[in-house]
């Protein structure tokens, strides 16, 4: 397993970037703390290489949408990993309106939804659905 797959678990499991600029930790939750263990300096290292967290997640978000239908497993896990970590490294309230704003934008350009990459309806809930 690679770090950005070892990165993808623990978020999904409820772990949490603490984007502290001197010093961003990784809150991981106890069962995946010997997984972590393994990959430790390479997602210290991830998480030191982040600046600007809206830029990186924009572009992220970009990567993951433009990748080829036929693009290996691995490119998958290691674009939605990069997504998820910069997610993290934002505000909830920030990252939701860049994913929002950066979806429409995608739409504009491609004319495709960048969820289900078909051509056609952008697939984005109305903001009254995300506030319940």
């Amino acid at each position: 397993m690679t770090a950005q797959e070892v990165l993808v678990r623990v978020l999904e499991a409820g772990g949490k970037v603490i984007p502290d600029p001197d010093r961003p930790r990784l809150l991981v939750p106890p069962a995946l703390k010997p997984l972590v263990l393994e990959h430790r300096e390479v997602l210290r290292q991830m998480l030191r290489a982040r600046r600007d967290p809206g830029a990186a997640y924009r572009q992220a978000l970009w990567h993951l949408w433009t990748l080829p239908p036929d693009a290996p497993r691995s490119a998958y896990d290691q674009a939605l990993a990069e997504v998820l970590l910069q997610e993290a490294m934002l505000p909830p309230l920030e990252a939701q309106a860049t994913h929002r704003e950066e979806a429409r934008k995608f739409h504009r350009q491609t004319g495709r939804c960048p969820f289900c990459q078909e051509e056609g309806e952008l697939h984005l809930p109305d903001e009254k659905e995300d506030a319940k």
